[in-house]
């Protein structure tokens, strides 16, 4: 249901919304229920079916000469376009949780990845989600975040 909710999200639709979720599940998804379960999303939440509308409206271009001009989307540049702005959003969000990692666990080994953040040592980060979220809480205080810490025994 994540890669799901993920690729209307990020507006894939049809045969790339079959290809993003199979990849992220690593299962073949029937295409007719995602067609189905994606008409649901856009229903539930219409203003992010909106925002995407308008947003694709952004990426269509006049080709053609004289009377004999048309319209056409160009899905690369749009599939770039938000590729590239969820990328560099994802990257800010893992700073600043990383960041408050490294405040509230002084000295902590870790790595930064886009939506994750590996952390080396012995921490109980449960009772410290407050204070691990402060800077994400500063940057973008009308957002929610949710945070799942998971150990890794060796």
């Amino acid at each position: 249901m994540e890669a799901l909710v993920s690729g209307f999200l990020l507006d894939y639709r049809d045969w790339s919304l079959w290809e993003y979720i199979g990849r992220s599940t690593r299962a073949i998804p029937d295409m007719s229920q995602l067609s189905g379960w994606r008409t649901q999303l856009a229903k539930r939440f219409p203003a992010i079916a909106s925002f995407h509308a308008e947003l694709s409206a952004a990426f269509v271009k006049t080709v053609g000469y004289g009377s004999e001009t048309h319209q056409r989307f160009e899905p690369t540049r749009h599939r770039a376009f938000i590729y590239s702005c969820v990328h560099n959003r994802l990257k800010q969000i893992s700073a600043l949780l990383a960041l408050g990692i490294t405040e509230t666990f002084p000295g902590s080994v870790l790595a930064r990845f886009q939506d994750w953040v590996l952390v080396e040592g012995d921490h109980n980060f449960a009772d410290k989600r407050v204070s691990i979220g402060l800077p994400l809480a500063k940057a973008f205080p009308a957002a929610s975040f949710s945070f799942r810490f998971e150990e890794v025994k060796p």
